[in-house]
C-alpha cells in the first residue's frame, strides 16, 4: 500500500498538502523559492561556520581573514541568517564597499533585500567554491 503521508517522531505531513501546494501554480513558485534560497542558505552560511570554527581550532583565522572574498563572504553570510536583508554593523560599514566577482556591497544596501539577481544560484556556487579551493589548497 502506498504511504499518502511521512512522519517525522511527533510531526506528520500529508502528501495531499505537498501536492496541493505544487499543483497551483502560484503554490509551486513560493514553494520552489523557498527551496532554492534554503539551499542558498545552507551552502552559503553552513559553509563559513564550518571553515571558520575550523580555522579558529587550528590558530589558522589570520589565514581565513586574508581571503580577498572573506568580508563579502562574511557580509553575504550575516544577510542570509537576518532574513536575506542587509544589516550592516559599525565596523562593517568601515570596510565597504567590498568586491568580489564582479559583485559590490555597498553602504546603499544597508537595510534592503538580498536580490537573485546580485547573489543568485551561479554566484552561491561559485563563492562555495571559493571556500572549497581555500580549504584544499591552504589550511593545513
Amino acid at each position: 500500500m502506498e504511504e499518502s503521508h511521512a512522519s517525522f517522531g511527533i510531526y506528520t505531513v500529508e502528501f495531499k498538502q505537498v501536492k496541493n501546494l505544487l499543483v497551483d501554480p502560484a503554490g509551486w513558485d513560493i514553494a520552489v523559492k523557498g527551496f532554492l534560497t534554503s539551499q542558498i542558505r545552507t551552502l552559503i552560511k553552513e559553509s563559513f561556520e564550518l571553515v571558520k570554527n575550523y580555522c579558529c581550532e587550528t590558530d589558522q583565522n589570520p589565514k581565513f581573514n586574508a581571503q580577498p572574498w572573506y568580508h563579502f563572504a562574511r557580509m553575504i553570510r550575516n544577510c542570509l541568517s537576518h532574513n536575506f536583508r542587509f544589516e550592516f554593523r559599525k565596523y562593517d560599514k568601515t570596510l565597504l564597499p567590498v568586491t568580489w566577482s564582479s559583485r559590490t556591497i555597498d553602504a546603499s544596501m544597508d537595510g534592503k533585500h538580498l536580490a537573485l539577481k546580485f547573489f543568485g544560484y551561479v554566484e552561491t556556487w561559485e563563492l562555495f567554491m571559493e571556500y572549497q579551493r581555500f580549504v584544499r589548497n591552504e589550511l593545513i
